[in-house]
């Protein structure tokens, strides 16, 4: 595991200028694509086997298509935190080391 270098980072794209979309508009969730597309590229640079959440997962189910159910998919990552962050389900609410520090109300 490579350490990362968050001052290199920091000067790749600390005061950098995105173009505007020539296309659509900048609102609501849509208008962090372009910040999100300009830093991943930036790490891609600096760090090529840099990687989305989504493209990990769907390499790890890809390389064991034996596991199927969704326990068997979960039981693919042995680190308990990195599992609860990967596998964003409605089950990682009822994971016993996650405390709210909200309260519900109403």
């Amino acid at each position: 595991m490579k350490i990362v270098d968050f001052k290199r980072i920091e000067r790749k794209i600390i005061n950098s200028k995105i173009p505007k979309p020539t296309i659509g508009n900048l609102a609501g969730h849509a208008a962090g694509e372009p910040f999100d597309e300009f830093v991943y590229s930036e790490l891609k640079k600096i760090y090529p086997y840099t990687y989305r959440q989504y493209d990990y997962l769907n390499s790890l189910y890809r390389k064991n298509p034996e596991c199927v159910s969704s326990e068997e998919r979960k039981n693919l990552i042995r680190s308990k935190t990195l599992r609860h962050l990967l596998n964003r389900t409605d089950n990682n609410e009822k994971l016993e080391f996650r405390k709210s520090v909200f309260t519900k109300t109403g």
